[in-house]
Formats: C-alpha cells, sequence, structure tokens
C-alpha cells in the first residue's frame, strides 16, 4: 500500500466508521445502564423516605407536643413568680429581712373574739413584723 492508500482508508474510516461505533456505544451504553441507575435512584429514595405513621400515632404525638408546650409555659410562670419572691424578699441592702417586705397597715389576726374591723391599727408595722420573723 503506497502512502495515498493510507490516507484514504484513515479518511474512510474517520467519516463513516467511528461515527457508528461512536453511535453504537453511546446507544448501548445508555440501555445497559439505564436499568442500573434507575434501581441506585430509587434506592436512594427509599433511604430519604420515612414510614408512615397511623393517625392515631400521629394524633397521640401532637397531644404530646401540646402538653409540652403548656409545659414550658407553666414553668416560665413559676420561675418569674419564685424570681418575684426572691426579689422581694431581698429588698434594699442594709435593711432587716422584716422591713424590707410590705406590711399591711391593719393585720388581718383574728384575736379572741374580735373580728378585723374591732383590731386596732398597729402604729409600728416594722416592729409588728419582725416579731413574726
Amino acid at each position: 500500500m503506497d502512502p495515498g492508500d493510507w490516507a484514504k482508508l484513515i479518511v474512510f474510516l474517520a467519516v463513516f466508521v467511528l461515527p457508528v461505533l461512536a453511535a453504537t456505544i453511546i446507544l448501548t451504553s445508555r440501555f445497559a445502564l439505564k436499568p442500573i441507575v434507575d434501581a441506585v435512584l430509587r434506592l436512594r429514595e427509599g433511604m430519604d423516605v420515612r414510614p408512615a405513621l397511623p393517625p392515631a400515632e400521629v394524633q397521640r404525638i401532637a397531644a404530646v407536643e401540646d402538653e409540652m408546650h403548656e409545659l414550658r409555659g407553666e414553668v416560665r410562670e413559676l420561675r418569674d413568680a419564685v424570681d418575684f419572691h426572691t426579689r422581694l424578699r431581698a429588698g434594699e441592702p442594709g435593711q432587716p429581712p422584716a422591713a424590707r417586705l410590705p406590711v399591711p397597715s391593719r393585720p388581718a389576726l383574728r384575736v379572741e373574739g374580735r373580728t378585723p374591723r374591732d383590731t386596732p391599727p398597729v402604729e409600728n408595722a416594722g416592729d409588728y413584723a419582725q416579731e413574726y420573723e
């Protein structure tokens, strides 16, 4: 074969055989790999999907979540009440504990045979509070 024949053969292969060969490889790989790719995709989707819960379980979980929110609110209210009482008892520094608490001008004590209306007002409420510490 002379060099001109080799050039003609290379051109023939490049123009006719290579496109047919490329198309054959592409189509074969597409049809051969498609089921494998689909199986992998289904496997991935199957891993992400959680099993559906029965409606009774969904309602039970919702009820538990509602109760948890209610309990958190009650705990918050109790914490606020405890903080309030702590601040109330602390008062201003330098005062005795009883003087820090607000004392009513008329104590609501029952003395034998007397009602709170009959009880005379206490003149020095601070001393009265200190007696009952």
